[in-house]
């Protein structure tokens, strides 16, 4: 039970990391864009 609850946390706080990379990269390719339109 302990193992499955540690797994459990382990890919929560995983699964948080990468949506968290995910919307920074995201940010940052609209981000690049609208300076590739701008020029």
């Amino acid at each position: 039970m302990n193992d499955k609850y540690t797994l459990s946390v382990i890919t929560q706080v995983f699964n948080r990391n990468i949506y968290y990379v995910f919307i920074h990269i995201i940010g940052n390719c609209n981000t690049y864009t609208e300076a590739i339109l701008e020029n």
